[in-house]
């Protein structure tokens, strides 16, 4: 018969090796959104730290692959991803994704040129006139689509974030719409902006939305149950703990 002694140095031995054989690593892919998401920043960038430890507290590793947006958005829909990192959320994508608990809000603006100033608006209509930069491949919203297919709002699409704000220094557009933090981010990005950019612009009090970002499983995932339960279980203990407001505060570093 055990001693209880064995016993309790059986548990810490089977404690152990459960550690080491159970924990599991995934792959999530990703892509570059500065500064939410850098392949060449400290953790991946603030999302991405988010993610990875959330996930460390239910003793699973994160690997991380940067890749085109859409492409990552396939490979996880087919399932060579475990996840991918970070969405935000619209009709089709609810379809193929099982959505995470949300754990960061961007904020869509419109940034304008000081020198061509423009009223504030209540409703889109109210920049009637405008000519409003667009980022192609980008969601926006229906009533954004539905006047600029009606000729009610004059739309000019771009290939980038980074090309609109140029066409928007050059006076070619009256307003882009940008993530705020994204905007200013490339516009201090002196290997893509000349010195002092930003100060050429600034943006409209009103935004034009206000979304929610999440991680984003495949609905058809063999692990995608177990690893919702486990990151959203993570992501409260950050909540009550304090580290996820002080990672989300941080950013605003960028600004």
């Amino acid at each position: 018969m055990f001693s209880k002694l064995t016993c309790l140095a059986l548990l810490v031995m089977a404690s152990a090796f459960c550690d080491i054989s159970c924990a599991q690593e995934i792959l999530v892919a990703t892509g570059e959104y500065p500064p939410y998401t850098e392949e060449t920043a400290s953790g991946s960038g603030v999302v991405n730290t988010i993610i990875t430890e959330a996930f460390k507290r239910k003793g699973v590793t994160v690997k991380y692959s940067f890749m085109p947006w859409k492409r990552a958005l396939e490979v996880t829909r087919g399932g060579a991803y475990a996840a991918s990192s970070f969405w935000f959320k619209n009709a089709e994508r609810e379809k193929e994704f099982v959505f995470s608990h949300s754990f960061i809000s961007a904020r869509e603006v419109f940034f304008y040129k000081k020198s061509a100033p423009v009223g504030a608006w209540d409703k889109l209509t109210d920049l009637s006139g405008k000519r409003i930069g667009l980022t192609r491949g980008y969601t926006y919203t229906t009533e954004l689509w539905d006047l600029v297919n009606s000729k009610k709002l004059q739309g000019d699409e771009a290939t980038s974030d980074e090309q609109g704000l140029h066409k928007l220094l050059a006076g070619r557009i009256d307003l882009m719409i940008v993530d705020e933090l994204v905007g200013w981010n490339l516009l201090a990005n002196q290997n893509i902006f000349t010195r002092g950019a930003s100060n050429l612009l600034a943006v409209l009090p009103k935004a034009f939305s206000e979304t929610k970002g999440f991680l984003i499983f495949p609905k058809d995932g063999k692990n995608t149950a177990e690893l919702l339960k486990k990151f959203n279980a993570g992501l409260g203990e950050m909540e009550k703990d304090g580290t996820l407001a002080k990672l989300q505060e941080s950013l605003f570093s960028a600004r």
